[in-house]
Order: structure tokens, then sequence, then C-alpha cells
């Protein structure tokens, strides 16, 4: 148990200093040419945000679900 804590950790600080992904800017056309208000730039981070937590939960539960730990206790 001790050692699937180690790779529990391990795997969440490896993914805290990882890099993260770059920002994409998408454009729909009525943005085009307008100024966007501070909410809208403050909510499409969070949502971007969340895209990269989700992201990097799907990777942690894979390289769990994958590791001989793992396996040997199935």
């Amino acid at each position: 148990m001790k050692v699937l804590w180690a790779v529990l950790v391990t795997t969440l600080l490896a993914g805290c200093r990882a890099e993260g992904e770059p920002e994409v800017q998408e454009q729909t056309n009525w943005q085009i040419g307008q100024t966007r208000q501070p909410w809208e730039l403050a909510l499409g981070r969070f949502w971007d945000y969340l895209h990269w937590v989700q992201t990097l939960s799907d990777q942690v539960q894979e390289e769990l679900l994958s590791s001989q730990v793992t396996q040997e206790l199935a």
C-alpha cells in the first residue's frame, strides 16, 4: 500500500512540474474585431484550466492503471 501511495504522490508531483499545454485562442466570427470584457477573458481562462485539469487527470489515471503494482494487485 505504501508503494501505491508513493506512486500516486510521485505522479502528482511530476504532473505539477509538467509543462502546460500552449493556450490556443479560438475566435468565432462574432468575436473577430470586438474587444472582450474582462469577465469573458476570465471565463475563457477558467474553462481552459478545467480542460487542462481533465487532461492531466486522464493521464494520471492511465499511468496508475498501467503501472506494475496495479497489474499485480488485479
